[in-house]
């Protein structure tokens, strides 16, 4: 058995921001509210949770806004 924690990496979707979490998620679930179908435009959504201190931003933080959703 490895002592290494498993990493993911991930993007956005042009690929300018990069994102790295290490070791096991806190939470996996699927959702299928209405806002993640419309998101997802999938009838259901999967996701994962990590706690703050084991995501950093690998690249293009300077990049990150916030968005706020008008649906509910």
């Amino acid at each position: 058995m490895s002592s290494n924690p498993a990493k993911y990496e991930g993007s956005c979707l042009c690929g300018q921001v990069k994102v790295q979490v290490e070791g096991p998620p806190l939470q996996a679930a699927y959702c299928h509210c209405k806002t993640c179908r419309t998101w997802h435009a999938a009838p259901i959504n999967a996701l994962s949770i990590w706690p703050n201190e084991a995501v950093s931003v690998t690249q293009g933080e300077e990049l990150i806004e916030n968005y706020q959703s008008g649906i509910s």
